[in-house]
């Protein structure tokens, strides 16, 4: 935690007592079973993770031999000890489908509809066929992350059938509803795979007639019996259509083009071959379309298939595109384009940079289970087949190639296209939660703004109700001006405009009146962190001062959701009422269950939540103990007590 945000430990502890005396005893207390581990730790991309898969071995065979079916067995899934009993298992993918060692997806509610696995109800296994170094997807995942687009969390397992290893694979959370509604607060949108079932497709209009594009390169994967498909070709016609001077206009009310420009510059940086703007057609990608009056989005999917040279130019397939190419043609787009791939140039960093250390740290994670992989597969001239080490080996070499000169390659093209760059007032997440300093925001919530411009050494309170500019420093959110609370060194303390809506989001600093270059940031209906934890007196808990099993503390974080009592933006917590969140709080505290006794917006203060629980008993120790909170099963970024 910075020092800024550390300074919110004054004035918080008085609170603590206040608000356990009003709600206990008595108070309302929120009955979950949550699970004794937590999505954070399945998806934990720092650990290899081991997931059993138990079955009738002739039905394993079954799945091999038929790898081209997409038919469901049953199979029991396992991870750390749960067990989920009559799971379905089926082959999956496009390209990379092969009877050596399939793709897989696992359904957990095929066979029991309500079945569900840590909330999840289905997830993916990909068989790194196309990418045996097993690392070009989780960093290319992580790259669109720290351009603030959203992204699937992942994962490496060893997988073991019948306890027999059967290899590597990468987990992955899919995009379903559960998916939709945690990145943006909705989950009856109209989700679209961007598929290549047809002849390679670029946005062209093909005609007005809906059957042309949907399922052929636009399945539908909600709304399936009712996908809307006029509106999607209303869209087509247009942006064939528009003339140049109303594009940005007419476009981009059905479709955030500002989102999709930073989404195609990310993808272009790291050379996917096999993306949006693939070699041989559209490919890879989501569609989404919103419910709640918001433009649709483009997500990104299964991403094995980037960093494919070194070279490979950031303008290859731009003009072969509809929509690339009249999107880069406007010029404040063409400018958001080329901006971003600075920005990702510079998140990634040269030689020994943040991509190429992120890609070693994969890379060795899963070295030697690689090289134990019985079923290790490459796709060869002729088709798949084995793959040796040697091969990997070569691959992984290539790579380093790549991540090593990408940057410079990529910032010579733009230099060559005559791409002047705003000042760079901000670095790749420079936008973080307060609490937890995690590159995602939540509306509402308090976050910490990092730019290298020297405010002062003596933290700069701004007066309340709070300006939406301090000192000649502004901060924009989603194009709406930020409550600035404090200054200090080379941050700002400010609170993330609570109308904004989840999805990303440009966020845009000015200083003195220069504007910075503009950055996207990816806005969450709920993602917590926690600032600190007391005991019910409001005495801080410390390694001196620890808490102890059974015992009630407070939690103070921020980004937990929004109040059942709406406030605008700047608006303090009244000191008369208590406002509760609208989303179900739960805790863990190391493997077990607490009682959450209330969770709801602390009294006084502007963005600052507020959680009372209850520690299990039985705990041996409470110190160094681990608590992971959640909303709505969300799960917040975990906490460590002193």
């Amino acid at each position: 935690m910075s020092q800024l945000a550390s300074r919110f430990r004054d004035g918080l502890l008085a609170t603590a007592a206040i608000v356990v005396s009003t709600i206990l005893p008595g108070g309302r207390v929120w009955a979950g079973d949550p699970p004794a581990h937590s999505l954070n730790e399945f998806f934990d991309s720092s650990v290899l993770q081991r997931i059993d898969l138990r079955m009738d071995p002739a039905e394993w065979t079954l799945l091999h031999d038929k790898y081209l079916e997409s038919t469901y067995y049953r199979c029991n899934f396992e991870w750390r000890g749960i067990v989920v009993a009559s799971a379905g298992v089926k082959s999956r993918g496009t390209g990379s489908r092969n009877p050596i060692k399939p793709a897989l997806g696992i359904d957990f509610s095929k066979f029991v509809s309500a079945q569900r696995f840590l909330g999840l109800k289905s997830i993916v296994l990909r068989n790194l066929a196309q990418d045996p170094t097993g690392a070009h997807e989780m960093v290319t995942e992580k790259m669109f992350a720290r351009l603030g687009l959203p992204y699937s969390r992942e994962a490496h397992v060893r997988l073991y059938v019948n306890d027999t290893y059967a290899g590597v694979y990468v987990l992955v959370e899919p995009f379903d509803e559960r998916f939709l509604s945690t990145r943006f607060d909705e989950s009856d949108g109209y989700l679209f795979e961007v598929t290549r079932t047809g002849d390679p497709y670029h946005f062209e209009s093909l005609g007005s007639d809906p059957s042309l594009y949907v399922p052929a390169y636009f399945d539908p994967k909600t709304h399936s019996s009712n996908p809307d498909s006029a509106w999607l070709v209303n869209l087509i016609q247009l942006i064939n259509s528009a003339p140049d001077s109303e594009f940005a206009t007419s476009v981009g009310r059905y479709l955030d083009l500002e989102a999709f420009v930073t989404h195609l510059a990310v993808e272009q940086f790291m050379a996917d071959w096999d993306g949006f703007l693939g070699e041989l057609g559209m490919n890879n990608t989501y569609f989404y379309r919103r419910v709640k009056d918001r433009p649709a989005l483009f997500l990104l999917w299964d991403k094995d298939g980037a960093m494919y040279g070194v070279d490979y130019s950031i303008w290859f397939n731009t003009n072969s595109n509809v929509l690339a190419r009249r999107a880069l043609a406007v010029p404040a787009l063409r400018q958001r384009y080329m901006e971003t791939i600075e920005s990702a140039a510079t998140a990634a960093g040269g030689p020994r940079g943040w991509m190429e250390q992120e890609f070693t740290r994969v890379v060795s994670l899963i070295h030697d289970s690689i090289r134990e992989d019985p079923y290790l597969v490459c796709m060869h001239p002729d088709g798949y087949g084995p793959c040796t080490i040697a091969e990997v080996d070569a691959l992984v070499d290539y790579t380093y190639q790549f991540l090593r000169g990408r940057s410079a390659f990529v910032r010579a093209e733009l230099s060559s296209a005559g791409f002047t760059p705003a000042p760079r007032l901000l670095q790749p997440t420079a936008a973080t939660n307060a609490a937890s300093g995690e590159a995602v925001l939540v509306p509402g919530s308090l976050a910490l703004l990092n730019a290298p411009i020297p405010f002062s050494d003596t933290p700069v309170q701004a007066p309340y109700p709070f300006p939406k500019e301090l000192q000649g420093q502004q901060v924009m959110v989603a194009g709406q001006a930020a409550p600035i609370i404090r200054m200090a060194g080379q941050s700002i303390l400010f609170q993330v405009p609570a109308e904004a809506p989840a999805g990303p989001m440009p966020i845009k600093f000015q200083s003195s009146g220069i504007a910075g270059n503009p950055l996207m940031v990816e806005l969450r209906p709920a993602r917590g962190g926690i600032f600190v934890a007391t005991h019910a007196d409001g005495t801080e808990i410390t390694a001196t001062h620890p808490a102890s099993a059974g015992e009630i503390i407070v939690l103070y974080g921020t980004g937990f959701g929004k109040g059942k009592k709406d406030l605008a933006t700047g608006e303090a917590a009244p000191l008369t009422e208590l406002i509760e969140l609208k989303q179900a709080i739960t805790a863990i505290a190391g493997e077990s269950p607490a009682e959450v006794l209330w969770a709801g917006l602390a009294p006084g203060y502007v963005g600052l939540h507020q959680i009372v629980l209850r520690l299990p008993d039985g705990l041996t120790s409470a110190s160094r103990l681990t608590l992971t909170l959640a909303s709505d099963g969300e799960p917040a970024v975990p906490f460590v007590l002193p």
